[in-house]
């Protein structure tokens, strides 16, 4: 994981508390079981990551970081100022 990231990553052993993606680490068992208790959790779906158990260790996997990002778009309907976007920056 790039230093630049570590910051905003914490280890949680249970999903009570909040956030916004997951990566694992293990076998398919355990990822089985996590997948369902993330799905459990009211709001928004979150991603789960998953590579094999030691897989980060021997550097065959790693996680896919750009699927961490969070992307906003932002739209301005210009109809509602009747078609005139000039409207839409005043006050």
């Amino acid at each position: 994981m790039p230093a630049a990231l570590k910051a905003h990553v914490s280890v949680r052993k249970s999903a009570d508390t909040p956030f916004d993606a997951v990566l694992f680490e293990g076998d398919s068992d355990e990822l089985l079981t996590l997948v369902k208790e993330v799905a459990k959790r009211p709001g928004p779906i979150v991603s789960v990551q998953d590579v094999a158990a030691r897989a980060l260790e021997s550097g065959n996997e790693d996680y896919a970081l750009e699927r961490l990002l969070t992307e906003r778009s932002v739209s301005v309907n210009t109809a509602a100022a009747g078609g005139n976007a000039n409207l839409m920056t005043i006050g």
